[in-house]
């Protein structure tokens, strides 16, 4: 698991001003919201790149985006309604 610290500069509101004494509830909130990213490398064979970009073109969104909208489909718990 990655420091605290590390994931603080990667919020984009991470240091929003609050009266002195919310600060540290209103920082736990925030680190709470906030997604953290990492980044990593993939190997695929070309003529599966070359499918997922055009599906991505088709539905005209970038391709990254639709691999990690697929991944998310696949792996993520989904929320009872």
């Amino acid at each position: 698991m990655r420091p605290v610290r590390a994931h603080r500069r990667r919020c984009p509101t991470f240091g929003v001003a609050t009266p002195l004494g919310l600060i540290r509830r209103r920082q736990r909130e925030i680190i709470d919201i906030c997604i953290c990213y990492e980044s990593i490398s993939l190997r695929l064979p070309v003529s599966l790149l070359h499918a997922i970009k055009a599906e991505a073109n088709r539905r005209d969104v970038p391709y990254q985006s639709l691999i990690k909208t697929a991944l998310a489909d696949r792996f993520m718990p989904r929320k009872a309604a």
